[in-house]
């Protein structure tokens, strides 16, 4: 129940600030989602227990957006895809959108890595 509450005051903590993003909407800073919403359905649809789920939805929801923040301003155009992929079905997910972009973001997937060492003579 602790739990709970706490993932709760630190979701409306970091929600609050800003109205939740539209999917058409494109901007220098990461979309503020609706992490308890989301949360809550997502662990109304567990079989374990519901604040566990909850709590452990909230801490991957906050590190997701937490990233995010870190790597946003370099992410290309497939930012605006990615929130509205992120965004199907009326669930609005920061882990979603941080797995789209790391599956089409060449600083995520490798692919500048694997580009710079083809670049290297052999």
């Amino acid at each position: 129940m602790k739990l709970a509450a706490i993932a709760i005051v630190i979701t409306v903590a970091l929600s609050s600030a800003a109205a939740l993003a539209q999917p058409g909407e494109t901007s220098d800073q990461v979309p503020t989602f609706d992490i308890n919403r989301n949360c809550r359905a997502e662990a109304a649809d567990a079989a374990t227990s519901f604040q566990q789920e909850e709590a452990d939805c909230v801490r991957d929801e906050v590190n997701a957006k937490k990233q995010l923040g870190q790597e946003w301003s370099k992410l290309g155009p497939n930012k605006r895809d990615c929130i509205v992929e992120s965004s199907i079905g009326g669930d609005q997910s920061y882990v979603e959108l941080l797995t789209c972009l790391e599956m089409s973001s060449p600083q995520w997937n490798g692919a500048e890595d694997r580009a710079a060492s083809n670049a290297e003579p052999h």
